[in-house]
């Protein structure tokens, strides 16, 4: 008897392999052919705004898990005022301490 007959594992119809280069593009224009945020918008025009003003994802320093961590938090929150049915617009931030340099050069 094999070893991996003794195991009681699911049944799944995903690959063993994700082969993500190849099928990302694929998922990618999946979702643009969805719009789900342009129609969630498009749903909500009318009702009362939520805004949350998103700073720039990593400005002082190199990337983190606490800035996915971040962004997840924020999503969470606006996907709660989405279906509670409020308006919720993603408006991203900016780099303000950039902007000084930026206009400078």
């Amino acid at each position: 008897m094999e070893y991996k007959q003794t195991l009681n594992l699911p049944s799944t119809d995903f690959p063993m392999r994700a082969r993500l280069p190849e099928r990302e593009p694929a998922a990618i224009e999946a979702w643009e052919r969805m719009d789900i945020y342009g129609r969630m918008q498009e749903h909500r025009a009318s009702a009362p705004k939520f805004l949350l003003h998103d700073g720039p994802p990593y400005a002082n320093g190199a990337i983190h898990i606490g800035h996915a961590l971040n962004k997840i938090l924020k999503d969470i929150v606006l996907k709660y005022k989405a279906l509670a049915g409020f308006a919720t617009p993603y408006r991203p931030g900016w780099d303000c301490h950039g902007l000084p340099i930026e206009l400078q050069v």
